[in-house]
Parts: C-alpha cells; sequence; structure tokens
C-alpha cells in the first residue's frame, strides 16, 4: 500500500513543477554559486560558514565565505573565494605544483579532492586526497592554518593514509563526536 502511494502522488507531482529554491520564498535561487564546487565541506565557525571543495583549474583546495548561506561568491576573483592549499612550488597552471614533501597535483591537471576541515583549540586542519607520485595513487594528507581560509600547509613527510595495494586512499571526512574523541573516515 505504502509503495502504491509513493508511485500514486510521484504520478500526480510531475517532476517539472519541483520548485527552483529549497527554502523559505524570496530567500534564495539554485544554483547558490556558479562556481565548481563538487565534494564541497561547508564548515560553520562563529557567524561565518566556509565552503571549501575539490580543486579545479585556477586552485589547488578552492574556498568561499558568506555570512547566510545564501549570498555565496558568484566569480573567482571575489574577495571571498582563495585557495586553501596553495602550492609550495611551481604552479597550479603549469601543472608542476608541489602541494607538500609527499603531494604534487596529479598528472593532467588532478587537483586534490574531498577536502574536509575542522577546528582543534585554535588551529584549523583541513584533510585532502592528493597525488602521491612515489606510490602512483591518491592518499590523504592534512594541513594546519591558524586561519580558517588558509593558508594551510602539510610540513608532513608522509601522508596520514596511504593504501596502494588497494587502489589509494580518497575522500576523507574528518570530525569529533559528542564525546570530544576525533575520528577520520576515508574509502579506498
Amino acid at each position: 500500500f505504502v509503495a502504491l502511494s509513493i508511485v500514486v502522488i510521484g504520478a500526480l507531482v510531475p517532476l517539472g513543477g519541483l520548485p527552483v529554491s529549497a527554502g523559505p520564498p524570496g530567500t534564495y535561487t539554485n544554483p547558490l554559486s556558479p562556481l565548481d564546487t563538487p565534494d564541497s565541506d561547508v564548515v560553520r565557525l562563529g557567524a561565518a560558514y566556509y565552503a571549501f571543495s575539490t580543486g579545479d583549474g585556477f586552485f589547488n583546495i578552492p574556498v568561499m565565505t558568506t555570512t547566510d548561506l545564501s549570498s555565496w561568491p558568484q566569480s573567482l576573483f571575489s574577495p571571498d573565494v582563495s585557495d586553501a592549499l596553495p602550492c609550495r612550488t611551481g604552479s597550479v597552471a603549469g601543472n608542476d605544483c608541489q602541494i607538500s614533501a609527499w603531494a604534487t597535483r596529479a598528472p593532467s591537471n588532478g587537483a586534490p579532492w574531498s577536502p574536509s576541515m575542522i577546528q582543534v583549540g585554535s588551529k584549523f586542519y583541513l584533510f585532502y586526497a592528493a597525488w602521491d607520485p612515489s606510490v602512483a595513487h591518491y592518499c590523504i594528507g592534512v594541513g594546519e592554518s591558524a586561519d580558517p581560509t588558509g593558508p594551510y600547509v602539510d610540513s608532513s613527510a608522509a601522508p596520514v593514509v596511504c593504501q596502494p595495494t588497494l587502489g589509494g586512499s580518497i575522500d576523507p571526512d574528518v570530525y569529533q563526536d559528542q564525546s570530544g574523541s576525533y575520528y577520520l573516515a576515508w574509502k579506498n
């Protein structure tokens, strides 16, 4: 009966009739930003929201900020958009970007993936997946910053997690549970 009800209701509400915005009328319309922001991690700190996303041809880890979740930057050149994990040497455009002692952009413009940021005390930590040329796979690293927008610096000699025999390690997600313990989840 429940399945039949869902089918009937689905037939009565055409997909083309769904609203463009999902909030209260007049608050915002989708898309919230025209910028390419895959694998986003949105973090609230005080009155500000920070959205980190998989890199593109301009930034390793783009980060953009807003105070209301509806007025996100509309241009890469906005002062509210920056690279949270800049190249230590080389350049994003030159595809010779060294991110840390172990991490680079992958061959053919393979930017870092799936960032996840957390604050611990007065420090901010950004976990990310990046290319490790020594094992020819993506692995997970972490950068540290005194500011939520960065720049984050990964000063480690090796990745935090790397499973090359299982195809690498990607999509980190760091979080703190209710007891105060920190966890890192990922996939391979």
